[in-house]
């Protein structure tokens, strides 16, 4: 355990879907708190930055009224790279507008705001895991 213990310690975090993916031991590795614990006191741990990104008409398709999607982006302030995030399974129209948003430890929480297609409201909670990508 110890080996690859010191292993996925070094993994950056937009590389966790691909560790999951090795074995059954690492998959639940990836979301023992000892990880985050020995991440956060090696220096490994990443510091990052996640914004709602609009971009206007994604289809390519000019339209007179474009609409803005509404995208998560991340920055890693440390290295400087932008990423965009793909799309969340319960948004793939883009994210609900007026949508509330917060970070929780390895979680992205969205919750509520406006359907970016019906305009009808959404009450829900959709929480997505940055430890397996979903």
């Amino acid at each position: 355990m110890i080996l690859h213990f010191n292993a996925l310690f070094r993994v950056p975090f937009n590389q966790f879907h691909t560790i999951r993916s090795v074995c059954k031991a690492w998959k639940a590795e990836v979301h023992l708190p000892e990880l985050l614990h020995l991440r956060n006191s090696t220096g490994k741990a990443q510091s990052l930055v996640v914004l709602s990104q609009a971009k206007m008409n994604p289809s390519g398709k000019r339209k007179c009224l474009d609409v803005p999607v509404y995208r998560f982006v991340v920055f890693e302030p440390e290295t400087g790279n932008w990423s965009e995030m793909p799309c969340l399974p319960e948004f793939e129209n883009g994210l609900p507008l007026f949508c509330g948003m917060v970070v929780v430890g390895s979680d992205l929480v969205v919750m509520g705001g406006y359907d970016p297609q019906t305009r009808d409201c959404r009450c829900s909670v959709f929480i997505f895991d940055f430890l397996s990508s979903k």
